[in-house]
């Protein structure tokens, strides 16, 4: 997978609140990097393991955040390929909206390991 394709296509996506942005991308001695903006907050796996179990008007808010997003950089033919608790992070910063700012982390791992995942063996122990 050409990493500087995948740097393309996280900038074009990455005026979107739910995708952190990308500031740059390098290469050094044989070694790719990502520079992305940092975000501040909680991951959903922290919040379910201090709070407990989301209540619905919780849910919802969440899947109204994310779900709309997903589709756009869906509909662009991006993936993440690891959407989990751990990945999505709801920031101190307000959304426009009312409401905390939810990011969604790892574009560049996540497909990475799904690519990795499809391309080779997997071997159980």
């Amino acid at each position: 997978m050409d990493l500087r394709l995948r740097a393309r296509e996280l900038e074009r996506i990455g005026q979107n609140t739910l995708i952190p942005e990308l500031w740059a991308s390098f290469e050094e001695d044989g070694s790719k990097y990502f520079v992305h903006e940092y975000i501040r907050g909680r991951n959903l796996a922290d919040e379910l393991a201090s709070d407990g179990v989301f209540g619905e008007i919780q849910i919802w808010d969440l899947l109204t955040s994310v779900l709309p997003v997903l589709e756009v950089v869906h509909e662009n033919g991006i993936v993440h390929g690891d959407i989990k608790p751990e990945n999505i992070v709801r920031s101190p910063q307000y959304n426009g909206y009312g409401g905390n700012r939810i990011v969604c982390l790892w574009w560049i791992l996540g497909r990475l390991f799904l690519w990795w995942k499809l391309n080779n063996t997997l071997v159980n122990g």
